[in-house]
């Protein structure tokens, strides 16, 4: 692949040309002159760029998505669980949704992931460890091997929320698609996992609290109940006499309202007992993991079209840089003998540097 050009004149032959404006034809004239190398450089570096496109191995994504029970409005219980959290849930189900799913990517799912064992066969080979054997995740430590695979995993999770009907999906993706599917279903345990153990520990509290509430609640009754029956007691008359109207009045009064807070007290004590011992999951799995997984597009097309345009750019920048190298010889123009000492320079002190380099080596 030689390009022709026209040979410099030499020292001491004509005179410089005249300098004149660049004109269309001029650039024509430069790709035309140039035409092998604006060629094939681009379709060399295409080239270049589908073989790196099918050098990498293919990927495989599985899906999957659930929805929060009480997403469409529902404040109990999983308000309550956000509520823990410090996400204000004024109408229910929206920011519940976007907390799970942010916590699919968060470090604590993500570095309880990738300490998990996976078992699988993939093109008859058998594959078995945890997520940092086989990634092959490098690190000194186990803590530092923990890390990195968290940085590694967030890459190859992805989650997202449906604003209409609050559905939270959420996709894995590795070289291997038994483990995406694995993946993505042991993500979905471990937010069953979370969602039940903080709906029991949230029960445990609030049962402690109802509990306690309710042995005050019930002395206050009693104290209440007592006062009136030893007024009733001492005053069984009480036609003429107003003043013993309106107090036993007001002692009834005092009665029923301990009697409704000790009611209330009673029924959420009842409900947290219930709630504490609940095994039953608030999510709902509307597509499971298990055969979802399908190949990845390697962008073959787009990374050879990438490739394509950045060769044709470097080609068209050598043609003219050669070709207002050949102007400047021919015009004995000063910048070009000045452009050829300061690259002499540069070349001879990046030799010296170098030959100085592995004789202090020695």
């Amino acid at each position: 692949m030689r390009d022709e050009s026209p040979t410099p004149p030499e020292a001491g032959g004509a005179a410089p040309a005249p300098e004149r404006d660049l004109t269309l034809l001029d650039l024509v004239n430069t790709v035309l002159r140039y035409r092998r190398s604006i060629v094939l450089l681009p379709l060399l570096f295409m080239a270049l760029g589908v073989a790196l496109s099918m050098s990498r191995p293919r990927e495989y994504a599985a899906d999957a998505a659930f929805m929060m029970q009480g997403a469409g409005g529902d404040k109990s219980p999983v308000a309550g669980i956000a509520a823990q959290f410090g996400v204000a849930v004024p109408g229910g189900g929206m920011d519940v949704a976007q907390l799970y799913s942010d916590l699919l990517t968060s470090r604590r799912f993500l570095g309880d992931l990738a300490t998990t064992r996976f078992e699988f066969r993939d093109r008859g080979e058998r594959h078995a460890g945890t997520l940092v054997e086989l990634l092959e995740v490098p690190g000194a430590t186990p803590v530092q091997e923990r890390r990195k695979a968290v940085e590694v995993l967030n890459t190859m999770v992805s989650s997202r929320v449906n604003p209409s009907t609050g559905v939270v999906s959420f996709t894995v993706t590795t070289e291997w698609p038994a483990l995406s599917e694995q993946m993505a279903q042991r993500l979905l345990a471990m937010v069953t996992e979370f969602n039940l153990s903080t709906r029991q520990s949230q029960a445990a509290s609030e049962r402690r609290f109802a509990e306690a509430r309710l042995g005050e609640s019930r002395r206050e009754l009693r104290a209440a109940e007592n006062a009136l029956a030893a007024f009733l007691e001492s005053n069984r008359r009480l036609e003429n006499a107003p003043d013993l109207l309106m107090r036993r009045e007001r002692l009834q009064r005092d009665v029923a309202e301990h009697e409704a807070v000790y009611t209330m007290l009673a029924q959420a004590y009842e409900r947290a007992r219930i709630d504490e011992v609940r095994d039953t999951p608030v999510i709902t799995v509307i597509e499971g993991p298990v055969g979802s997984a399908r190949a990845q597009s390697r962008e073959t097309v787009i990374r050879a079209m990438l490739m394509l345009m950045l060769g044709l750019v470097l080609a068209v920048g050598f043609a003219f840089w050669r070709e207002t190298l050949r102007v400047s010889r021919e015009r004995q123009s000063p910048e070009l003998g000045e452009y050829l000492r300061l690259r002499d320079e540069t070349l001879g002190g990046l030799l010296r540097r170098r030959r100085r380099t592995p004789a202090a080596a020695g």
